[in-house]
């Protein structure tokens, strides 16, 4: 079997699959190297085979074959397999739940998750944790709490999952909270956790606290730097980030991509144009990063906050890839500050090209004609909205009440206190009513 495994691991499946043929005797061991080594190069038809051709089964192999139909994302087969098996663990269950997550079929994970039998860990960090990764913080907290219910301590994925919630929210007392019960001084010491902490903070209204624990923390590296300076950069602190910047250069912490869009943002926020310029051009010459479409918006967005209008738009044109809404919106927003109807119609077109249905870009440029008193494409603008059926987007709001999160939408009435909460809203209306006359 030894001789089988070295063929597999080097890639040779042919003549793994000829010893394989040529053994007298196949034990179950023997059987699932092989099934291993198809789901290992994506030959998923040959594992199934073999699957069909064992005498016996054993629910570890069928456990290969359905990890690799959900890493090859076709959830239909995996379904297919999964319900094939006579047998099931927590690891079957989990390898389903993990596979929807994936792609991005959280009602499907979830159903599947409140099914399982049994649940461990791993079960509970992978459901939790795609709440997470797919911006349902809300459904994150919940799930969470029924966690803590069952007496099952969190791990480290887990309990960073949850301050990422938390700082979706800005819920920082339910945050710190966890952190007491959960954050011992082993986990002070992983930068995972640490860089969390530092988000969470920040996006809680507390760059303070982020601030001391950025301080505290011994051996930075470069995500930890990267989030402080894109904390600077969200509170409009420029200087600060550019200072933090220059004191990682001199830790020769060598800067990426990722940390130049905070450093980009810092100046844009900060109305730093020259910085920005000279940041921009420092990462192309002196280290090697080739801008992506965010350093590109973050520099349209910077000289358009400052009035240069022109260059930002020739900036947009030197772009070795197409510009994006990001793009085109920040120049377009920029001409409805600075009131330039000529490059506001060019972004606008550009827009409209890229997404018709958007009711934003079709009520800004409406606005700005507005401002220039250009009645007439005012109308023309408006009735574009009516005659293309354009969407208008739909906003939401949240409200934290006692550790409990209630989300809103317009016109909404799917709140189990919706009745109470329009008495409260009528009666405020008709108050500030009479506060007028």
């Amino acid at each position: 079997m030894s001789v089988i495994g070295g063929y597999i691991k080097a890639g040779d499946m042919m003549e793994a699959r000829v010893l394989f043929e040529a053994m007298p005797m196949k034990d179950l061991a023997v059987w699932n190297v092989m099934i291993s080594g198809y789901v290992d190069v994506e030959d998923l038809v040959a594992s199934v085979y073999l699957l069909e051709a064992m005498p016996f089964h054993e629910v570890g192999t069928w456990n290969v074959i359905l990890s690799g139909f959900c890493k090859a994302r076709d959830l239909e087969s995996a379904k297919n397999c999964f319900n094939k098996m006579p047998c099931k663990n927590v690891a079957s269950w989990t390898m389903m739940v993990d596979g929807y997550v994936k792609s991005g079929d959280l009602n499907e994970a979830r159903l599947m998750f409140d099914e399982m039998p049994e649940k461990n860990l791993i079960s509970w960090t992978t459901m939790i944790g795609g709440y997470a990764k797919n911006g349902q913080p809300r459904c994150t907290l919940e799930l969470f709490e029924q966690l803590k219910e069952q007496g099952i301590k969190p791990d480290v994925t887990l309990i960073i999952g949850i301050i990422s919630a938390c700082s979706h929210l800005g819920i920082l007392d339910v945050a710190e909270s966890i952190i007491n019960e959960y954050i011992g001084p082993s986990l002070y010491s992983n930068l995972h956790v640490i860089t969390s902490l530092i988000d969470m903070y920040a996006k809680c209204g507390s760059i303070e606290k982020a601030l001391k624990v950025f301080h505290t923390t011994l051996g930075k590296d470069l995500l930890c730097y990267s989030t402080m300076i894109a904390a600077f950069a969200n509170y409009g602190l420029g200087h600060e980030a550019i200072s933090l910047f220059h004191d990682m250069q001199r830790e020769n912490v060598k800067p990426d991509g990722v940390i130049f869009i905070g450093v980009l943002s810092a100046c844009n926020h900060g109305g730093l144009v020259e910085e920005g310029r000279r940041f921009f051009k420092q990462m192309i010459e002196k280290y090697d990063v080739q801008p992506t479409e965010k350093h590109y918006a973050c520099m349209v967005d910077l000289f358009g906050r400052a009035g240069c209008l022109q260059e930002a738009h020739n900036l947009i044109t030197t772009m070795p890839m197409a510009p994006s809404t990001v793009v085109w919106g920040a120049l377009l927003a920029a001409c409805s500050v600075h009131h330039n109807v000529e490059l506001a119609e060019v972004a606008a077109a550009e827009l409209f090209k890229i997404e018709p249905d958007n009711s934003g870009n079709y009520i800004l440029l409406s606005n700005i004609y507005a401002s220039a008193g250009r009645w007439h494409d005012v109308s023309n603008a408006r009735s574009m909205i009516r005659s293309q059926r354009v969407r208008k987007n739909r906003g939401s709001s949240w409200i934290e009440l006692g550790a409990v999160v209630h989300e809103f939408v317009m016109a909404d009435d799917s709140h189990m206190d919706a009745d109470d909460i329009y008495c409260i809203l009528d009666f405020l209306t008709e108050d500030m009513k009479l506060s007028y006359i």
